[in-house]
């Protein structure tokens, strides 16, 4: 975390992801000391990555394989809160998104090696696809 402090300027949505991910180091760690519920260890979960989705991290779209685009980002109602439009559509997607990505990742951590090829596998494509796209 240091060295993206450091790195890259800290703005409101970088910030809410490391504090996210000091909050799920945190719930781990809490998970381990205590043998927390599952269902207790899900709602805080969910609550972590709601702060991070409300910092204005969200899918906005979603590209169609068959052509064109699926966009979230234009319902009908949106709420403001904090000064800030919430999409509703593309947040819940987003929250839903994060969530269950993270349950896969712990789950697959069970299994010897699984985890850590899923990693390698995802840091390889990320390898491959950010420079062509620009995120670099």
């Amino acid at each position: 975390m240091g060295y993206v402090l450091l790195r890259f300027p800290v703005d409101k949505q970088l910030f809410s992801i490391l504090l996210g991910a000091g909050g799920i180091v945190g719930l781990g760690l809490l998970d381990d000391r205590y043998d927390l519920k599952p269902l207790l260890r899900l709602i805080i979960t969910a609550v972590i990555v709601s702060t991070v989705v409300m910092s204005g991290l969200g899918i906005p779209y979603i590209s169609n394989p068959f052509g064109g685009v699926i966009r979230l980002d234009s319902p009908l109602f949106t709420l403001d809160i904090w000064g800030k439009n919430i999409l509703v559509l593309a947040d819940i997607v987003a929250i839903i998104w994060i969530l269950s990505l993270m349950n896969f990742v712990s789950w697959s951590s069970g299994l010897d090696g699984q985890l850590s090829g899923f990693v390698a596998v995802a840091f390889f494509f990320y390898g491959v696809l950010c420079p062509s796209s620009g995120c670099l």
